[in-house]
């Protein structure tokens, strides 16, 4: 929520974090932003949905790092999945954990 009310303090508007928390529910309704599942940290993240392509995310262990990637097979196995058990896909969420090459260059895990 910091991150969200510094970004529009740097476009030269003011914003208090109280209007971020109570605007963040209406923004997720609107699908203007979707909470993102990563599982680091216990602090919430968000990230644009407006006319964004279906990605999936790498996210470091070590330092919380993450990478949106797109790869075709990942949209194939997905429709795929999703027509064998009938389903019809609104959404997914799909992230793989490890480490960075920064941290393991580093040592740390």
């Amino acid at each position: 929520m910091h991150r969200l009310a510094e970004g529009v303090r740097a476009r030269g508007r003011e914003i208090s974090l109280t209007a971020v928390y109570r605007n963040v529910p209406l923004l997720i309704e609107a699908e203007l932003i979707r909470p993102t599942l990563f599982s680091q940290g216990s602090s919430s993240l968000y990230e644009l949905s407006f006319e964004r392509p279906a990605h999936d995310h790498l996210v470091c262990r070590s330092c919380g790092a993450f990478v949106e990637f797109h790869h075709e097979a990942l949209d194939a196995l997905r429709k795929d999945v999703a027509s064998l058990y009938a389903f019809e896909l609104a959404s997914h969420v799909h992230e793989m954990i490890g480490v960075c090459a920064p941290c393991r260059a580093s040592g740390r895990r």
